[in-house]
């Protein structure tokens, strides 16, 4: 794979990024991404602002971890 990099995504975070692309294409709203993704529209709009800015380049995680602050561009050091 010349120049790419390959990032593990678990189920819900390739959702989550699926439900961000949609509201951002605008085929959904996104008060509809959020209740699907069981996040707050507020919560929301901030991951798809950082999904814009960045073009989707990295994983975006529950959020929930204070170590990783819902990025993770990194492999873990436990493989």
């Amino acid at each position: 794979m010349d120049g790419e990099e390959l990032l593990r995504m678990k189920p819900r975070e390739i959702k989550r990024l699926h439900l961000i692309r949609q509201a951002l294409e605008e085929k959904i709203s996104q008060k509809q991404a959020a209740e699907v993704a069981g996040l707050s529209p507020r919560q929301m709009r901030r991951l798809m602002k950082r999904v814009e800015a960045e073009t989707g380049a990295f994983c975006i995680g529950a959020g929930a971890s204070p170590r990783t602050g819902g990025l993770r561009t990194r492999p873990s050091r436990r493989c």
